[in-house]
């Protein structure tokens, strides 16, 4: 439960920045000191990263919401939060980077941010497949650390079970990772491939233009063409998240 109200946590998360965060400046910080050189918010690359090694061929995306890895938001209208400290199954560690402390959330906890974030960018702008490549290469490495009841039973819970073993099934069939790696690999054929499909080529492939009342039609349209996509992601009704998604927009104009 978040001691925090909603008033309250709507204006500590407005006061979040973008850039310059402390987990950002602290990786900044080790890299410079020890060579590194590169360049911030590079817009040219999907997803901007936060630092770019140019020299390296390497992108780094320092997420805020991993690294404070103190709620986990399932839905745009889900009332349940849940705090690191209510979730008996992730345990946690802290190390010192720079003599900062820095809190290193547990493979339960990494796996259920993948799979989380994969799937809300799924239901709304689309996905990559780098996304399901993250998440296989994560579950070879660290699949044996995964509490897999815990997590099956978390998805199931918030309506996202299905796509889950749909992204399972394409890293197995499609992307050559060894199926034992995963609990187990079941799911819809005709699922699988819609999915897919969808993530190399969306079915809803409108570009935004730019205007105020355009942008609004625009997001109404992409809405209403991802409706099966946030069938397979969120428990929660269209209608539920569509209204909450308006009351965002009118709180912050600006992120329409």
């Amino acid at each position: 439960m978040d001691r925090l109200t909603p008033q309250q946590r709507h204006v500590n998360m407005a006061a979040i920045r973008s850039k310059d965060t402390k987990p950002e400046m602290i990786v900044r910080r080790g890299l410079w000191s020890r060579g590194f050189r590169y360049r911030l918010n590079y817009k040219w690359l999907p997803g901007h990263p936060d630092l770019v090694l140019r020299k390296y061929r390497t992108c780094i995306f320092v997420n805020g919401c991993f690294w404070h890895a103190h709620l986990v938001k399932f839905s745009p209208n889900e009332s349940s939060e849940f705090s690191v400290e209510s979730l008996e199954s992730v345990e946690s560690g802290e190390k010192r980077v720079l003599s900062v402390p820095v809190y290193l959330p547990s493979a339960n906890l990494h796996a259920l941010f993948l799979l989380r974030h994969s799937m809300s960018n799924f239901a709304s702008t689309g996905m990559l497949l780098r996304q399901l490549l993250d998440w296989a290469f994560f579950v070879e490495k660290h699949g044996k650390e995964i509490d897999w009841g815990w997590l099956e039973g978390q998805l199931e819970h918030f309506g996202m079970k299905r796509l889950y073993d749909v992204f399972n099934a394409i890293c197995v069939g499609d992307l050559g990772f060894n199926v034992h790696i995963f609990p187990q690999v079941q799911f819809d054929p005709s699922l699988k491939e819609r999915v897919l499909n969808d993530i190399l080529e969306p079915e809803f492939s409108e570009k935004e233009t730019g205007g105020f009342l355009r942008r609004a039609a625009f997001k109404y349209r992409r809405w209403k063409a991802n409706a099966w996509k946030h069938e397979l992601c969120f428990s929660e009704s269209m209608w539920s998240a569509f209204w909450s998604g308006v009351k965002g927009h009118l709180m912050k104009p600006g992120m329409i």
